[in-house]
């Protein structure tokens, strides 16, 4: 037999061994993710000429949570039933995410953590803890830029 041709049936032999994986099935040995606990306190906040949805859980210091792009607060399950036992915890969709309206004005950092500052100014937060995941850090970046206090 030429080179050729074993190179081939050996080609053709790893496509027929791998032919039957799906990636499909990865996906769906994934746990279901961690439920929302129960909030003290949720509802629509009017900011900035939008409807934000957040809901407010525990009793202490608070944190804020923000979640990234594409996301939406209920990506936290898991956090806010950890730090809820000792912390007042903030999570909120931003804008055009999850439950939250949007307006036609482009998205950006500075609009949407002006958001979440209007958010803890509807629920009287005067000083937080911010925790960001990907485009929630830049916005929690944003704030701490312009807002230390």
């Amino acid at each position: 037999m030429t080179r050729f041709w074993k190179a081939f049936a050996a080609a053709i032999l790893l496509l027929a061994s791998t032919g039957s994986v799906s990636a499909e099935e990865r996906w769906q040995t994934l746990p279901e993710p961690a439920a929302m606990p129960k909030p003290e306190q949720s509802g629509y906040a009017p900011v900035n000429g939008i409807q934000m949805y957040y809901t407010v859980f525990g009793a202490g210091d608070p944190v804020l949570l923000i979640h990234g792009g594409l996301g939406h607060a209920d990506i936290w399950a898991s956090q806010v039933a950890t730090l809820a036992k000792t912390h007042k915890v903030i999570v909120a969709d931003s804008r055009g995410h999850g439950r939250s309206t949007r307006t036609e004005q482009p998205y950006g950092y500075d609009l949407m953590a002006s958001d979440y500052l209007a958010l803890l100014d509807y629920l009287k937060i005067d000083k937080t803890a911010l925790v960001g995941w990907s485009d929630g850090g830049i916005i929690g970046i944003d704030i701490a830029l312009h807002h230390p206090e």
